[in-house]
Protein backbone atom coordinates (compact mmCIF):
# COMPACT_ATOMS: atom_id res chain seq x y z
CA UNK A 1 0.00 0.00 0.00
CA UNK A 2 2.62 2.31 0.57
CA UNK A 3 3.98 1.72 -2.53
CA UNK A 4 0.81 2.37 -4.47
CA UNK A 5 0.68 5.60 -2.64
CA UNK A 6 3.74 7.07 -3.14
CA UNK A 7 2.92 5.85 -7.56
CA UNK A 8 -0.29 8.05 -6.70
CA UNK A 9 1.54 10.83 -5.37
CA UNK A 10 0.81 10.99 -2.04
CA UNK A 11 2.49 12.75 0.41
CA UNK A 12 1.67 11.20 3.56
CA UNK A 13 -0.31 7.98 4.89
CA UNK A 14 -1.62 7.72 8.13
CA UNK A 15 -3.10 4.65 10.89
CA UNK A 16 -5.46 4.69 13.50
CA UNK A 17 -5.09 2.21 16.80
CA UNK A 18 -6.83 1.82 20.04
CA UNK A 19 -4.43 1.33 22.57
CA UNK A 20 -3.92 -2.41 23.28
CA UNK A 21 -2.86 -3.16 19.60
CA UNK A 22 1.03 -2.37 20.56
CA UNK A 23 1.95 -5.49 18.43
CA UNK A 24 0.21 -3.69 15.51
CA UNK A 25 1.74 0.19 16.55
CA UNK A 26 5.33 -1.43 16.70
CA UNK A 27 5.01 -3.04 13.45
CA UNK A 28 4.00 0.19 11.81
CA UNK A 29 6.63 1.90 13.57
CA UNK A 30 9.42 -0.66 12.08
CA UNK A 31 7.64 0.30 8.76
CA UNK A 32 8.87 3.95 9.38
CA UNK A 33 5.14 5.26 10.67
CA UNK A 34 5.83 7.76 13.85
CA UNK A 35 3.71 9.25 16.13
CA UNK A 36 1.53 11.91 15.67
CA UNK A 37 -1.49 11.82 18.64
CA UNK A 38 -2.05 9.66 21.56
CA UNK A 39 -5.49 10.53 23.10
CA UNK A 40 -6.35 8.57 26.83
CA UNK A 41 -9.08 6.99 27.17
CA UNK A 42 -10.89 8.23 24.03
CA UNK A 43 -12.23 5.33 22.52
CA UNK A 44 -14.83 2.70 24.04
CA UNK A 45 -14.65 -1.15 23.31
CA UNK A 46 -17.96 -3.33 22.40
CA UNK A 47 -17.51 -3.68 26.43
CA UNK A 48 -17.46 -0.11 27.02
CA UNK A 49 -13.85 -0.23 28.38
CA UNK A 50 -11.74 2.93 27.48
CA UNK A 51 -8.63 2.93 25.28
CA UNK A 52 -6.30 4.94 24.00
CA UNK A 53 -6.59 6.51 20.32
CA UNK A 54 -3.58 6.58 18.35
CA UNK A 55 -2.73 7.66 15.03
CA UNK A 56 0.60 7.58 13.28
CA UNK A 57 1.67 9.11 9.72
CA UNK A 58 4.55 8.31 7.55
CA UNK A 59 6.04 11.02 4.92
CA UNK A 60 6.30 9.60 1.51
CA UNK A 61 8.96 10.44 -0.90
CA UNK A 62 7.40 10.95 -4.12
CA UNK A 63 8.38 8.85 -7.23
CA UNK A 64 9.57 11.26 -9.62
CA UNK A 65 8.85 8.95 -12.68
CA UNK A 66 4.95 9.28 -11.43
CA UNK A 67 5.37 12.73 -9.79
CA UNK A 68 2.86 15.35 -11.61
CA UNK A 69 0.38 12.28 -12.80
CA UNK A 70 -2.97 12.10 -12.10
Amino acid sequence: MIEIARRIGLEKVEAEFIGGQETAIKMFGLLGFGPLVRIPDYVKDMQALSHDYVLMGLELDTDEEYAGMG
